[in-house]
């Protein structure tokens, strides 16, 4: 009976592990200019930027969307687009592939597999390779063009079999990143 109880903690770990391992959390670090006057702050327009090795500027069709999403949340924040705007925002990213390593060794290198009764000296080493995404916005005062807020949100990039599931994922990262801008008005957790 034990035994039975061991195999089922064991499923349990290793499902509970491959469900986390499928949330993607976003991480999102800002700074802005604390002389800055937020509230004054009422319409928004674009600028473009030229920054080496842009993942956005080598994919039209993700900047299309990126700047969707965008867009959406200016609006949906009170934002109004205009060629005369009280700031202007800019977009880029940048990839990074990364590893990484998972020992799955104990001190003695012995694993309990899912079977009765079944300990074998093994040592695991897992190893998963990944991209990770770097989406960076800044918000730039038109007057005089100074840099005055840039939220970065970092996140494991993954493959979607749709274009509206895709536009989800780049909606809820653009909005992550925004719900930190202006100042003072951070999404509460």
């Amino acid at each position: 009976m034990e035994s039975i109880h061991r195999s089922f903690v064991y499923w349990g770990y290793l499902v509970a592990l491959l469900v986390c391992a499928g949330c993607s959390s976003i991480s999102v670090d800002y700074d802005f200019d604390q002389e800055a006057d937020f509230q004054a702050i009422h319409t928004y327009g674009w600028k473009s930027v030229q920054v080496p090795n842009d993942a956005l500027a080598a994919n039209p069709f993700l900047k299309k969307r990126v700047v969707n999403g965008v867009n959406t949340y200016m609006v949906s924040r009170g934002y109004a687009q205009s060629d005369n705007p009280d700031i202007y925002l800019t977009i880029h990213a940048g990839l990074q592939e990364k590893m990484q390593v998972t020992d799955w060794g104990s001190p003695y290198g012995y694993h309990l597999y899912p079977w009765p009764n079944s300990w074998y000296y093994r040592d695991r080493v897992d190893v998963h390779y990944y991209t990770e995404g770097k989406l960076t916005i800044d918000v730039i005062r038109a007057a005089d063009t100074d840099l005055i807020w840039r939220g970065q949100g970092t996140r494991i990039i993954r493959q979607y079999d749709s274009q509206e599931k895709m536009q989800r994922f780049v909606d809820e990262y653009v909005a992550e990143i925004l719900d930190r801008f202006p100042p003072g008005h951070e999404k509460q957790k």
